[in-house]
């Protein structure tokens, strides 16, 4: 029994996890492999199959506040496992409708039952583990949801390339049912006494609206994380496969060499944060790093080589969103702990709202009028002109680390890592 109880909180961990990682695979895979097909299937132009990708993101940024809070409410074990299910029902609609409006409806549902994943990963850490091992925790959820695109999105792209793409995705969402009963199973919610809780959403919300810290790194997130949102999960494939004339599994591979980087860094910076006993400096250094990346990603013309060191270092600094939510958590009383991970989450997410559509709405305004196998074609010059929109974003998180407070917990400055 000891035993048990020892490894019981990494057992549910490890399931919320999954989650994480399964959903992260509806998010970025979908849509990395399937825009074209989605561009010849419902006759759309960038801007419509950005805006109908990006319904994902609208359900999943305007449920973060409720998810936040229903999970301090009522823990993670229920609300997970049903999520699951409705991730994988979503998913399994928006693959196999052949209506535009059933398919917009699959790509919300996914994006509501997705919506719990990261917020349910980071309440069962603040429950169930110590302080000093958050930041550790919170880098290898970052760590095994990035890996999610790269394994299983490169299997399932292969998968393609045998049987038809709507049998591998429906087969992938028959996976999300079971893994919602290993959930519902495997996961204990911690009880709170009804007084430590937030009497209602209004009082809870009203307490991170009040705190400039949560507006602060919020932004920071968001704006960090828009190279993710804007171009790996979504234009970054295609882009990759123009600029160097390589099939779409190549450009694929190239993509997700942001989710490799972010899977390997997320873990490294949690422990630098730890080492300096800080949370600013890997701020900047996040911020910095991803600029430079980015910006040598689409301003300059890199060999092969040199494309696949940039987008592996640039995954590694989008980790700075890792310290981020890490800072965050240690802004407010732990029993708010689901509600600022939600409102966090909320921010970054909504990269993906504003961003996917509004790139796709400066293709189409500076497109040429080229026309290949039913869709509309455009250049590498037109996709660069539509990135200064991240690196205008980079830039100003940059600017927002010297307005954050350190947060870096006094009682762990004397706790070896």
């Amino acid at each position: 029994m000891v035993i048990r109880r020892r490894t019981l909180p990494w057992a549910m961990w490890g399931w919320i996890v999954l989650f994480y990682c399964y959903q992260y695979v509806t998010r970025t895979t979908v849509p990395n492999l399937l825009t074209e097909e989605l561009m010849e299937r419902f006759s759309l132009d960038a801007a419509g199959v950005g805006t109908l990708i990006s319904y994902y993101y609208l359900s999943y940024t305007f449920m973060q506040i409720p998810v936040g809070y229903l999970l301090d409410r009522y823990g993670a074990r229920r609300l997970s496992a049903g999520a699951t299910l409705l991730c994988a029902v979503g998913m399994a609609l928006f693959v196999e409708s052949s209506y535009y409006f059933l398919a917009a409806l699959g790509r919300i549902l996914t994006g509501i039952g997705a919506a719990f994943a990261f917020v349910a990963t980071l309440k069962v850490i603040a429950d169930w583990f110590p302080a000093q091992r958050i930041a550790l925790l919170a880098g290898l959820t970052a760590t095994v949801g990035a890996a999610g695109p790269v394994v299983i999105g490169q299997a399932l792209g292969g998968l393609i390339g045998s049987f038809h793409w709507q049998t591998v995705f429906c087969i992938y969402a028959i996976l999300g049912g079971i893994l919602s009963y290993g959930i519902w199973h495997n996961v204990r919610d911690r009880q709170y006494r009804t007084r430590e809780l937030p009497l209602d959403l209004k009082i809870s919300f009203k307490k991170i609206l009040l705190n400039k810290q949560c507006w602060l790194l919020a932004l920071y997130t968001m704006l960090l994380y828009t190279p993710m949102s804007a171009f790996a999960d979504m234009w970054g494939t295609i882009f990759l496969k123009k600029l160097y004339g390589i099939e779409s599994a190549q450009a694929l591979s190239l993509n997700n060499l942001l989710y490799i980087g972010m899977a390997v860094g997320a873990p490294l910076m949690a422990k630098v944060s730890g080492m300096l006993k800080c949370r600013k400096i890997p701020l900047y250094i996040g911020a910095l790093g991803i600029l430079i990346a980015f910006g040598s990603v689409t301003l300059f013309p890199l060999s092969m080589m040199t494309m696949i060191v940039v987008l592996f270092l640039g995954g590694v600094f989008i980790n700075g969103k890792v310290i981020a939510f890490t800072a965050a958590l240690e802004s407010v009383p732990k029993n708010l702990s689901g509600s600022i991970s939600g409102f966090v989450n909320m921010a970054c997410m909504m990269s993906g709202v504003v961003l996917q559509p509004l790139l796709g709405k400066i293709l189409v305004r500076h497109w040429d009028g080229q026309m290949e196998c039913g869709h509309p074609l455009y250049s590498i010059e037109e996709y660069r002109r539509s990135f200064f929109v991240i690196l205008g974003c980079l830039i100003l998180a940059v600017f927002i680390v010297p307005k954050l407070k350190e947060t870096f917990p006094k009682e762990l400055d004397n706790i070896k890592s």
